[in-house]
This record gives structure tokens, C-alpha cells and sequence, in this order.
């Protein structure tokens, strides 16, 4: 029971997380008065509002930072292993209570870090696209 609460518990403060980030105020990295307490409101209305009047358990940094960078790229293509790790690292403890704070920094760090390495594997692609291709080798990709 306690497992499917921290389950859900850590979903919610996802796709908070992830939802702020679409929004207009994104486009600079600043977080906004509303963003803040948008991301209160939602812990404490997981703490407050569980049908068995319980308190929430401490939430796993770890599992919301996974499951956050795998919110946008959910097939491994841009984050390296050690990149999601030192996301961890720096911000897994710490998640807990960002998010009771409504501080979205560390939401912000990894995705602008996701954003610079969309970019950097997009211009890697049309700088390749540029080049000439030679179909009579002998060649794989890996």
C-alpha cells in the first residue's frame, strides 16, 4: 500500500515538474512565483489529502530523477548513463525537499542540460547529412 502511494506520490511531482516546463515561463530558466507554489500545492495536497489520512513517506530522489529524465527521452538517445547518475548525485538527495520548497532548479538543470544535448545531436546529424555518401564501401554504423 505504502509502495503504490510513494509510486503515485513520485508521478505527481513528475509531471508537475515536467507540465511547468512547457510553459511560456520556461523559455528563460525562471522559475515563477506560480511555478513555486503550483509545486507546493501539490505536496502538500499529497501529503494532506490520502484517503488514509497518512503522512507521506520520504520520497526516493533517486526514482524522481530517473523517472524525470526519462519523462523526454524515454529511449536513451541523449543522456548518458553517467549524466543521469551525476543528476542523481547532485540533486537526488535534495529532490524531497525542492519540491516542498518549490524550488524547480533542479527540474530546470536537467532539462537544459537535455536541451543542449538535443541540439548537439541535431547539428552532429545535419552536419553528417551534409557530407557525401559513399554506398559502394563495405561499411556498418555502429
Amino acid at each position: 500500500m505504502t509502495s503504490t502511494f510513494n509510486t503515485i506520490a513520485r508521478l505527481a511531482c513528475v509531471s508537475l515538474a515536467f507540465l511547468m516546463l512547457q510553459g511560456p515561463a520556461y523559455a528563460g530558466f525562471e522559475q515563477t512565483k506560480e511555478m513555486a507554489d503550483q509545486t507546493r500545492w501539490v505536496m502538500n495536497t499529497i501529503n494532506s489529502r490520502h484517503y488514509l489520512h497518512g503522512k507521506m513517506e520520504k520520497l526516493n530522489g533517486t526514482e524522481i530523477v530517473e523517472a524525470f529524465t526519462e519523462s523526454f527521452d524515454y529511449a536513451r538517445m541523449y543522456f548518458l548513463r553517467s549524466e543521469v547518475d551525476d543528476f542523481v548525485f547532485r540533486f537526488g538527495d535534495a529532490m524531497e525537499d525542492f519540491l516542498q520548497k518549490g524550488n524547480l532548479y533542479a527540474a530546470f538543470e536537467i532539462y537544459a542540460a537535455y536541451q543542449a544535448n538535443v541540439q548537439e545531436r541535431t547539428d552532429w546529424a545535419y552536419q553528417r547529412l551534409a557530407q557525401d555518401f559513399d554506398f559502394s564501401r563495405n561499411e556498418s554504423f555502429t
